[in-house]
């Protein structure tokens, strides 16, 4: 190999290297762009994500007086006997117990309105055993809607029961317990002093028809 085959291949040589190191500046400058442009929209991404959550958390502030009141309303119109503050405390227990025992969906939603259920009756009769969770999810508002029906269909059943069977103070039966359970019926007929018997078949008859929810 003479002297100008030796000066060709060395000026290839420093042309390769001068194309790869271009090659690699580059991909380094795209590497940089990239992460720059990642930094500032996780950047921008995180802002938001504050600013949502500050307006949720000044929604929730401002939403809870209302739920409050209409909450406090609704119990005072079901107008249920006062109890123990013992006998909340083991209400909630045996609520709690049969929720972790719900298998289905539906069933795990009646039982968590149960609970949900137990801890309002305490709290708007004096006795604040546990807080209520936040409305702060469409879960929770269906949580609560589905609370609300399923205890005033109970009552309002119980009270036109009581209608139907002529019972003298019809406007005093004041129950929400579960009607599909036929022992219940037997319950408040005893508590309110209507005749079981009849209590108990024309319940049977009006339970068929009524929209009870599980």
């Amino acid at each position: 190999m003479n002297r100008l085959d030796i000066a060709s291949a060395g000026q290839c040589r420093e042309s390769r290297l001068a194309t790869l190191n271009r090659t690699r500046r580059k991909r380094a400058f795209t590497f940089f762009c990239a992460a720059v442009c990642l930094f500032f929209v996780r950047a921008r991404e995180e802002t938001n994500f504050r600013a949502n959550w500050y307006a949720s958390l000044n929604y929730q502030t401002k939403m809870i007086p209302t739920i409050d009141a209409l909450l406090r309303r609704w119990h005072g119109m079901l107008g249920l006997s006062r109890q123990s503050q013992f006998w909340y405390r083991a209400r909630l227990r045996e609520e709690l117990h049969e929720l972790r025992n719900a298998k289905t969906p539906l069933l795990k939603l009646s039982e968590t309105s149960d609970v949900v259920f137990s801890i309002v009756r305490a709290q708007y009769d004096g006795f604040p055993i546990r807080k209520l969770p936040f409305v702060t999810s469409p879960q929770h508002v269906i949580l609560y809607a589905y609370m609300v029906a399923k205890f005033t269909s109970r009552w309002t059943f119980y009270r036109t029961l009581a209608m139907l069977c002529r019972a003298p103070r019809y406007d005093l039966v004041r129950e929400v317990v579960n009607p599909n359970k036929d022992h219940k019926l037997d319950e408040v007929a005893s508590r309110h002093q209507i005749d079981p018997a009849e209590f108990k078949r024309v319940g049977l008859r009006l339970r068929r028809v009524w929209p009870l929810l599980p």
